[in-house]
């Protein structure tokens, strides 16, 4: 029989405490509001410093609940991290080889252009699969997703634009500049 195990991190007193909990059944009711009543209940509490009746701290679900229960795999989070670990590695590869081109004095602008519109067009979907890996926090700004989202928006654009990208591509592959 599995067991069930759990991991903190931080600090009591510090911004965030973190517990991971491993070996959940999926289907267990998860009641978020419940949690944080038995929390305020606890923090009304007696002690020698009176810190209890300062602190509002409050429990927050990141990931492994859905509609209430948990979810018990990690099935959907891996399919999408398998899709961003896609998708980095081939641009990363891309890149190289330009790289490369460049060193051996043999890298033309299309190699370029095609490489800045092929990684520009998989860093916004592998933003995008990392926002949706993180559910409603992936919108929240506090936990970076959509501070990453942000920043790939203005690199493609700022690399030229994928538009002006795939015509300086065109024009090496048909021989046909398409430039208004």
């Amino acid at each position: 029989m599995a067991s069930l195990t759990y991991r903190t991190a931080g600090e009591s007193h510090g911004k965030a405490m973190l517990a991971l909990v491993e070996g959940m059944p999926a289907g267990v009711a998860v009641d978020l509001d419940l949690i944080n009543a038995e929390l305020r209940r606890r923090q009304g509490g007696y002690g020698r410093g009176g810190r209890q009746k300062i602190e509002t701290d409050a429990a927050d679900i990141l990931s492994g609940v859905h509609l209430g229960k948990t979810i018990g795999s990690h099935q959907l989070i891996q399919d999408l991290l398998v899709k961003c670990l896609g998708n980095i590695t081939a641009s990363l590869g891309m890149v190289v080889r330009v790289s490369e081109m460049l060193d051996a004095g043999e890298q033309r602008d299309e190699h370029s252009a095609l490489a800045k519109a092929y990684a520009t067009s998989r860093m916004r979907e592998t933003v995008a699969w990392a926002r949706e890996a993180m559910g409603g926090n992936g919108i929240v700004l506090e936990h970076e997703a959509a501070r990453f989202f942000a920043d790939a928006e203005a690199l493609y654009s700022y690399e030229g634009t994928r538009e002006m990208n795939t015509l300086i591509v065109g024009r090496a592959v048909t021989g046909i500049a398409a430039f208004v």
